[in-house]
């Protein structure tokens, strides 16, 4: 059999199929043209035309009762449904180069034809002004973040990018990790453009807090890195990254700040003896100290003596502080005393303000995923 006469054949076999639709009395619509164009990032131009064939496959042309052209998102909700040809879309509030599905469908009478077509929305990208304090406590746990958020898109045609208003905020998370060794990476996701954060509500933190501890006794200074992550329609990307000094306190400054909790408390324990300390002499003394890393706690030897009147003397009580380095759980356990139970002290306030990591600059942020 020629090849000639093979080509006869199956258009002859494809009329008799067509022939055989019409005849079953479904009609062989189809869509001639679909040409949905972007003027635009915000604009569709959609070009839609049906037809119908005939017995022997011959087109033509065919105006359908109702033409319906619907746009959906990368989640299959519906951006547009409408007979416009020139369609809105929503740009600014899609995610990075989102997929989109155009769909065309004309009814005649209870047959309906349709056909679709994929697009993508901008690229896009999220710059952002941040500012990260770290450690706000003596355990290393707390801290705040500010961040000021800028999505741009590409422009229309162009390489360049452009600034674009989102409705819909920004949201992400962080990532902490100690910066040498394997990381341990701490999560901790945002919701808001500023707030307070504590790394122990986190998984992971033991760990975390097992890597900061060992890198501060090896020396005393650690960084502890924080990488931003932003998400746009679920998409997430790192855009920032930024690194915290945490330094270790000196034995200096350990001492001056064994001497303010020193002060505080000798003045508690008179007050709690009926002693009013602002009236009288008082000397509180530190015979001897130690710190307990692992619990954060200082253990103080304590003299504390006053005067009990210009010419009656001097008094003196001896005895053991016991206050963790945020100035909580204070006690005063007396000595030589009997019958004297030991003294629990409110919350002692800390020296001065706890140490902030300092900023330096570390490049870009671990990429776990990427737009």
């Amino acid at each position: 059999m020629t090849a000639q006469r093979t080509t006869v054949l199956r258009a002859i076999g494809l009329g008799m199929i067509l022939g055989l639709a019409a005849c079953n009395g479904r009609p062989a619509y189809v869509v001639s043209r679909f040409e949905p164009v972007q003027a635009s990032w915000d604009t569709l131009r959609v070009s839609l035309a049906f037809g119908v064939r005939g017995p022997f496959g011959r087109l033509r042309p065919a105006v359908p009762d109702t033409t319906t052209i619907y746009v959906f998102d990368a989640g299959f909700d519906t951006l547009y449904a409408g007979s416009d040809p020139v369609i809105p879309i929503p740009d600014a509030e899609l995610g990075h180069a989102e997929r989109l599905l155009v769909e065309a469908c004309g009814d005649f009478g209870r047959w309906r034809v349709c056909e679709q077509h994929a697009l993508r929305a901008s690229p896009k990208r999220v710059r952002v002004r941040h500012e990260i304090a770290f450690p706000e406590d003596e355990a290393y746990q707390e801290g705040s973040y500010a961040f000021d958020f800028v999505v741009e898109r590409q422009r229309f045609g162009a390489e360049e990018w452009e600034q674009i208003n989102r409705r819909a905020p920004v949201d992400g998370f962080l990532t902490a990790y100690v910066a040498s060794g394997d990381p341990v990476p701490v999560r901790i996701p945002f919701t808001r453009n500023r707030g307070r954060f504590n790394l122990a509500r986190s998984e992971r933190y033991r760990d975390f807090r097992y890597a900061l501890q060992s890198q501060l006794f090896e020396g005393r200074e650690a960084a502890v890195r924080f990488d931003i992550y932003a998400r746009l329609m679920g998409v997430e990307a790192p855009v920032a990254s930024v690194e915290k000094r945490i330094v270790k306190k000196s034995e200096d400054e350990r001492m001056a700040e064994v001497g303010h909790f020193v002060e505080q408390a000798a003045g508690e324990v008179l007050a709690r003896l009926g002693l009013d300390a602002t009236r009288r002499r008082v000397y509180a003394f530190v015979e001897s100290w130690t710190y307990d890393p692992a619990r954060r706690r200082y253990t103080v030897e304590v003299s504390i003596q006053w005067r009990r009147g210009w010419l009656r003397g001097w008094d003196e009580l001896e005895g053991r502080l016991v206050v963790r380095e945020d100035g909580s759980e204070a006690v005063f356990e007396p000595h030589g005393r009997a019958g004297e139970d030991v003294i629990v002290l409110d919350s002692l306030q800390v020296r001065a303000a706890p140490p902030r990591g300092r900023d330096v600059e570390t490049g870009p942020p671990r990429r776990l995923k990427t737009w």
